[in-house]
């Protein structure tokens, strides 16, 4: 896996979704947090890598996918997992991770007038895939775990942080987890996701008694084999070893899924599967809080 994912790196820096595709910045990130440990010469200022990810950002502090024009609008959950690999690696770029971290407060998901068939706080903003946007789940927990990582922190990014944690605890399924976006919609409960569920207890690792996190880790624990995808095995297994939940079984069914598909050459995949496979925890905590 480690071979497949070094082999489909871009001469030019960085990975693309599929070997030989344009750099982009999703996968170049997991990429690098799933190698950096055992190949740190990957991250250092000189490699092709670093200088990808140097110049994917813009001068506002956010960074664009690899062939997008810098005028597009960057994906702000991508731009979270661009600042977490750089408050845990650094790669020698000065400033980097604090450009992006602020750019990231500043922007916030739109506010909507209260609803009258959802039940849901429709005040409270997270972040939404882009600006301009309703906040959503994934970009939320990302931005959320991002702003957590980073030390030390401001008045801005604390209350960032708290309105965040506010907005995912009332997004909560009522089983535990959560959907994409909300927990109800037009007066029906919605069923919660593996990986969405992962992700958002990422988010919440700090805040293990509150119920909502309480109820999540027993959906994931339950349902930890439900997605039987590399995207939602992965996170399932990286959720659970934060939390120290018992993960033997996905980690068994995430390598047998490597050896039936090969993830279907998928880069980003394998970066993921790959980060949630190491074995040492000094060596996978870069998601941990």
């Amino acid at each position: 896996m480690e071979q497949a994912l070094l082999a489909s790196a871009n001469a030019s820096g960085g990975w693309g979704y599929y070997a030989g595709h344009g750099s982009r910045l999703e996968p170049t990130c997991w990429a690098l947090l799933a190698l950096l440990p055992a190949h740190p010469s990957l991250g250092e200022p000189s490699s092709v890598h670093g200088d990808f990810i140097r110049r994917s950002q813009r001068r506002d502090g956010l960074f664009v996918e690899g062939a997008v024009s810098k005028e597009d609008r960057p994906n702000l959950a991508f731009n979270a997992l661009a600042a977490i690999l750089l408050e845990h690696h650094g790669i020698g770029i000065p400033d980097a991770r604090e450009r992006v971290l602020s750019a990231l407060i500043q922007h916030k998901g739109m506010k909507l007038d209260p609803s009258e068939i959802n039940q849901q706080n429709n005040s409270l903003q997270g972040w939404g895939w882009v600006d301009d946007t309703f906040s959503w789940v994934e970009p939320t927990a990302w931005c959320l775990l991002a702003l957590k990582k980073a030390t030390p922190k401001s008045a801005q990014a604390s209350a960032r942080i708290e309105e965040a944690e506010r907005l995912l605890v009332d997004r909560c399924c009522d089983v535990g987890g959560w959907n994409y976006g909300n927990s109800n919609m037009l007066g029906q409960m919605l069923h919660p996701f593996v990986s969405t569920t992962a992700g958002g207890l990422l988010a919440l690792q700090d805040r293990r008694q509150d119920p909502c996190v309480v109820r999540s880790l027993e959906f994931l624990v339950k349902h930890r084999l439900a997605e039987r995808s590399a995207m939602g095995l992965g996170l399932a297994l990286i959720a659970l070893r934060v939390f120290d939940a018992p993960f033997g079984d996905v980690r068994e069914a995430l390598l047998a899924q490597w050896e039936r598909t090969k993830f279907l050459g998928n880069a980003h995949l394998t970066a993921v599967a790959l980060y949630a496979l190491r074995d040492q925890p000094a060596q996978s905590e870069a998601l941990h809080v």
